[in-house]
Parts: structure tokens; C-alpha cells; sequence
């Protein structure tokens, strides 16, 4: 590791008329190459922190825990390439947090003041995993997929807890986008069965899932999903899809889902649109198939559900209550069903699966 404000300079024997030097920046920490350990804790505290390289901490005796700690008075970036693994806990606090390469760890810790963003790109995916629970605390997330994987996702044991508390520069508390390219798939996903994962956004416009050229998707393994925008000044709380969007926008719930977009005498509303073209799939809210689940949507404005209009496809979108037995509520200001434009089965639904429906306007 490069520390603030120093200079390396690299010669090869061979040819020792040809040198290079770099230099970090005062206040910067650049990792260019490997920082392991096999019996400790990592740590790197700069102004801002650069990952370009290897941090890796492995737990070789039952006293030490392999912990990683990211600590920057300003940005801390995890470039694209970038490989940061610990067997035990990640804690990465900085202003505004990229992660646009591989991060893998046990519990994990993540406070943006600014923002986090997740990126992939043709250089490679984008990945926070956390095998042990996830809290996540930033003014806004951006998880943006374009020609590569791009994911948050919480596996194994433990709880996902996503906050944020602001809003990037389009009005997104949460930003869900997947751009296209062969393999770009944006999620945010809890994958412990039973575990609970819990979103909330606070004093942002709203909560966006775009599946612009391909799937983006927010999902729960059979567990507890609450996901709650709150402090909305748009018309679009929570918006799914969009106007020629290719793939799709999902937000997939577990044994018990709730969504709620405004509260109290907030403006806010729920839009979901169909998809313009594909092979068949759905701009859809909808609770997994858990016997005895229950699906509550809330909303005081407008629940406007948008056919896809796929000529030849079957682009429908839609809010789903699949488990036997369970229940659907669905409370707002208004509800707005509108077919899709052109082509057989683009069509706009409200439907329970197996179970009871309610529905307060």
C-alpha cells in the first residue's frame, strides 16, 4: 500500500535507465497491489482510499476475527479489477462509496455520508456480499448493471438493513438500473430463508427499479420484506419500469411483503409499467409462494398499474399474492389500470393466487 503524500519509485535491474513513480496524493491511500493477512486485521485509514489491488484477511486461530476496516475522511473507491475479502466482519465508512469490483466478507458495516454506489462495467462485476448480515446506511444507493453483474446481496445467516436518508442527483433514495450488455443483471438481494430484509428510504422523491436493458430486481427468500418510502415530494414514490424498458422490474417478497410509497399526507404513489419488447416476463410487485403469507400495499396517492407493449411478447405488470391461504391488502388514494398498448397479453393485473383480496381505495 501507497500511504498519503509518499512516492514509490520502481526500477527493473535490466533496464535501470527506465524508471516509474508513483505518487499518492496527499491525504489519498492507494492500494496498487496485495495486502494479506492470515492472522489479523486489515486496516486502511486516508482522506480518500483507493482499491486497485488484493485486501484479503483470513482467520487462522479462534482469537482473531479477519477483520477488514475502510475508514476515509473523504471517498473510498474499490475500482474496477479490485478483490477485498475478510472471513469475518467489513467495515467501510467513507463519504461517498464505489464499489465497482469484488467485496466479500462476513457481516458487514457500510456507511456512506454521501452515497453508495455499485457499478459494474465492461471491466468487470460489481459485488458486496456479506455472509453474516448486511446494515447499510448512506444518503442515497445506486446499483447500476451495464455489460456485467451488479449486486448487493446478503447470504448464509443474519439480516439485510438498507437506509438511506437522501438522494442522488435524479431524486433516488434507491436506484435499481440495469443499462444492458451480455450479463448485466442489477439486484438487491436477501437470500436467507427466513431472515428479514428491511428498505427504507427517507426524505428522497423516490425509489426507482429500471430494467432499461435488462432484469432488475429487489429480492426475499421467504422471509419478512418491508420496504417503506417515506418523505416523498414526486408523484412517483415507488416507480417499476419505464417507457421502452427491455427487461424486467421486479420487486419479489417473501412470506410476509410490505411496500409502502408516502405516508400520512405525503404525496406519493406506486407506478408500474410493462415492459416495450422481450420473451415474455412482468414489471411486477409479488410475494413469493409462502403458505399462510401476507401481501399489504399502502400508498395516499395513485397505484397506476401499465400493460407492456411488446408486439409479439406477452409483457404483462402487475401486483401478485401468490401463498395458499394467504392474503392480499391493498390500500391507496386511487387505482389506475391501463392495458398495454399493442400485442396479446400485455396486460395490467391485480390478482390473489390462492388466498383472500382486499382492496381499499
Amino acid at each position: 500500500i501507497l500511504a498519503a503524500g509518499n512516492s514509490v519509485e520502481l526500477v527493473d535491474p535490466g533496464t535501470p535507465n527506465l524508471r516509474v513513480e508513483i505518487t499518492a496524493p496527499d491525504n489519498q491511500a492507494i492500494n496498487l497491489g496485495q495486502i494479506i493477512s492470515d492472522s489479523g486485521r486489515v486496516g486502511i485509514y486516508a482522506g480518500l482510499i483507493i482499491q486497485s489491488g488484493v485486501v484479503q484477511a483470513n482467520t487462522a486461530v479462534l482469537t482473531e476475527d479477519g477483520r477488514i476496516v475502510l475508514k476515509a475522511t473523504g471517498n473510498a473507491n474499490l475500482n474496477p479489477g479490485s478483490v477485498t475479502m475478510a472471513s469475518g466482519p467489513l467495515e467501510i465508512e467513507a463519504g461517498e462509496i464505489l464499489v465497482a469490483g469484488s467485496v466479500t466478507s462476513g457481516p458487514q458495516t457500510i456507511t456512506a455520508g454521501g452515497g453508495l454506489i455499485v457499478q459494474s462495467s465492461a471491466a468487470g462485476s460489481a459485488l458486496l456480499s456479506s455472509t453474516g448480515g448486511q446494515t447499510i446506511n448512506a444518503g442515497f444507493v445506486e446499483v447500476t448493471a451495464q455489460d456485467a453483474l451488479a449486486l448487493i446481496i446478503n447470504s448464509v445467516s443474519g439480516n439485510q438493513l438498507i437506509t438511506t436518508s437522501g438522494m442522488n442527483a435524479s431524486g433516488d433514495g434507491l436506484s435499481l438500473r440495469n443499462l444492458g450488455g451480455v450479463g448485466a443483471f442489477a439486484s438487491v438481494q436477501q437470500g436467507v430463508p427466513g431472515g428479514t430484509q428491511v428498505i427504507s428510504i427517507n426524505n428522497a422523491d423516490r425509489m426507482t427499479i429500471d430494467g432499461v436493458g435488462g432484469d432488475a430486481l429487489i429480492f426475499d427468500s421467504s422471509g419478512i420484506q418491508t420496504i417503506s418510502i417515506t418523505g416523498a415530494l414526486s408523484a412517483n414514490a415507488l416507480k417499476l419500469g419505464g417507457p421502452g424498458s427491455l427487461g424486467d422490474s421486479q420487486i419479489v417478497g417473501g412470506g410476509i411483503q410490505s411496500v409502502t410509497a408516502g405516508s400520512g399526507e405525503e404525496q406519493g404513489s406506486i407506478t408500474i409499467r410493462g415492459k416495450a419488447t422481450g420473451s415474455g416476463g412482468n414489471s411486477i410487485i409479488v410475494s413469493n409462494p409462502v403458505p399462510g403469507g401476507t401481501q399489504t400495499i399502502n400508498t395516499p396517492g395513485t397505484l397506476t398499474v401499465i400493460g407492456g407493449t411488446s408486439p409479439t411478447g406477452s409483457e404483462g405488470a402487475g401486483i401478485f399474492a401468490n401463498g395458499i391461504g394467504g392474503q392480499q391488502m391493498i390500500n391507496a388514494g386511487a387505482i389506475a389500470l391501463q392495458g398495454g398498448a399493442s400485442g396479446n397479453g400485455n396486460n395490467a393485473t391485480i390478482g390473489a393466487n390462492n388466498g383472500t383480496q382486499e382492496i381499499t381505495v
